[in-house]
């Protein structure tokens, strides 16, 4: 979560992130899987961000700051 955000930051307006793992089958503890921190990330920055694609991975848009 703290390297989406990191990454965001860092990101100029208009670039993108492609998050990977999305649907994984992860057997680590339930709130380890990467879904949770995309999900995290993606429910903080709703309004700075559009997302394009969204299945095994998640590509992300910023459109704001």
């Amino acid at each position: 979560y703290q390297d989406a955000i990191n990454s965001f930051n860092n990101l100029k307006l208009n670039g993108y992130i492609l998050f990977d793992d999305y649907l994984f089958k992860y057997k680590a503890k339930k709130n380890s899987h990467p879904i949770f921190a995309i999900n995290k990330f993606l429910t903080k920055f709703n309004k700075k961000i559009k997302i394009i694609a969204v299945y095994r991975q998640v590509l992300i848009q910023k459109i704001s700051n």
